[in-house]
């Protein structure tokens, strides 16, 4: 981030005006690798420091991802995804609350990512029920209703994809992007 902060010092980019995520998740690296690179209060208070700067520096900048896809992609079910994705976001906001950023700063600088499968109707189902869940959590949090307000990022599954025939690829991505 300081690097980028500095490359729009030197080409004249008003920093505090980009927009832009940063997919920092050390719990979906715990997940990947069985262990994270530290202890989990080092990662949060890393992730603590990097919502910090961002909030000075680049303050329309995400932050924290929350990689509800990599439940998708290892075989979890729907619920079994939004659930899990949200208990993570939940920890991120409880780790980030305790190192004393308020509760609206840090869902301002959150996002949750999902995989969208083969299920045209319940992957809908699945954002409209994340965002109505979400606001639950948040409310335990804050009182203002524009913080509950969270950013969520989809994109393709790679589970149910084929390695022989890429017209069915085609087509399943195409019901996927729609949902």
């Amino acid at each position: 981030l300081q690097l980028f902060v500095e490359y729009c010092k030197d080409n004249g980019i008003n920093a505090k005006e980009v927009k832009g995520s940063v997919n920092y998740d050390s719990y979906c690296f715990a997940l990947k690798h069985g262990r994270f690179w530290g202890d989990n209060q080092q990662n949060m208070d890393e992730a603590a420091s990097i919502m910090k700067y961002a909030m000075e520096n680049l303050p329309l900048f995400k932050t924290i991802t929350v990689n509800g896809n990599v439940f998708s992609n290892a075989g979890s079910n729907i619920s079994q995804e939004l659930g899990f994705s949200l208990a993570m976001a939940n920890e991120y906001l409880y780790y980030m609350t305790e190192r004393g950023i308020k509760a609206e700063d840090c869902i301002e600088r959150m996002m949750l990512s999902f995989a969208t499968g083969s299920t045209y109707f319940m992957e809908i189902a699945k954002v409209r029920a994340a965002r109505l869940l979400w606001t639950k959590i948040a409310e335990q949090y804050t009182k203002d209703d524009n913080a509950a307000k969270i950013f969520i990022h989809c994109e393709d599954s790679k589970y149910n994809k084929t390695v022989f025939d890429a017209y069915v690829n085609m087509l399943r991505t195409t019901t996927e992007t729609m949902s």
